[in-house]
């Protein structure tokens, strides 16, 4: 699957529209028995040159090649959260922290 260079689209509640892309992301990847989950964190870049991260997944079951998009927010345990921080930390961006 190729995330960088995919296009994002945001709708704000009061109709405006965002466009940006994905320039860069880190991954995790959750198996269950049935399922399998592709846990990210994206740096998007959006058409004002403004940056943004988001946290986001993507599921298949298990057994298929195909990852959807999971239009809802990124649930993960404690442990996962702090490996995908990691990742995400070590990419620079976030100076600050």
């Amino acid at each position: 699957m190729k995330i960088p260079g995919r296009n994002v689209t945001y709708k704000h509640s009061d109709g405006t529209i965002f466009t940006g892309e994905v320039v860069d992301y880190v991954e995790l990847v959750e198996k269950l028995p049935d399922r399998e989950f592709l846990d990210l964190i994206e740096l998007i870049r959006w058409e004002d040159k403004s940056e943004s991260i988001r946290f986001c997944y993507y599921v298949r079951n298990r057994g298929e090649s195909e990852w959807r998009f999971a239009n809802r927010s990124l649930s993960i345990g404690p442990d996962e959260l702090a490996e995908l921080l990691k990742k995400a930390k070590l990419k620079n961006w976030f100076p600050k922290v």
